[in-house]
């Protein structure tokens, strides 16, 4: 019963590796649970706010000139969220209709990523890296063209896109998938 003192202080420190392990693995978790219920909030907003500007648009609630502020203040600020592969911004120009069936579908395609995520399945995983793959690659442009100065919200866009990004290719969060 007698162990060298070397073979328990081995056997102290296997015991914490493991635990620090499990401990990693319990936090890779949640953040894979995180992510795919952050995609499916994003993508039931997206949705509900793309029909939002269809309705707008249809002049029964405001006249013509508010719907075009209304738009590029809601279509500015909705350029931020995480998980918008191209800039919103660009549609400013074009009528609110237009707009509202590009955030639809945009909504519609992250929160079905998101479900997918949920169920754990392989083709969500590999949509979820492509759309937040294309975010983090214009999000970088942006900040490549106008610079920290610039844009300073392309900075943060890009951390959060970049981390969901990390999460989505982290192969160990999604082991039954």
């Amino acid at each position: 019963m007698n162990q060298p003192k070397g073979q328990h202080a081995r056997e102290a420190y296997r015991s914490f590796r493991h635990k620090l392990f499990s401990i990693g693995e319990a936090i890779w978790k949640i953040a894979a649970k995180t992510v795919s219920l952050v995609s499916i909030g994003l993508g039931g907003l997206l949705l509900v706010l793309g029909l939002l500007m269809l309705v707008v648009d249809t002049g029964l609630f405001m006249n013509p000139t508010h719907v075009s502020l209304v738009s590029k203040n809601f279509l500015s600020t909705l350029a931020q969220f995480p998980g918008i592969p191209f800039d919103l911004t660009e549609l400013t120009t074009s009528p609110a209709t237009i707009a509202g069936i590009v955030v639809w579908i945009l909504g519609l395609d992250v929160m079905l990523v998101g479900l997918g995520l949920w169920v754990k399945n392989r083709f969500a995983i590999y949509a979820g890296i492509v759309i937040f793959g294309l975010a983090v690659f214009f999000d970088f442009v942006k900040f490549l063209l106008s610079g920290i100065l610039g844009a300073p919200s392309s900075v943060i866009e890009l951390i959060v896109n970049s981390m969901i990004l990390y999460c989505l290719f982290k192969s160990e969060i999604w082991d039954d998938a």
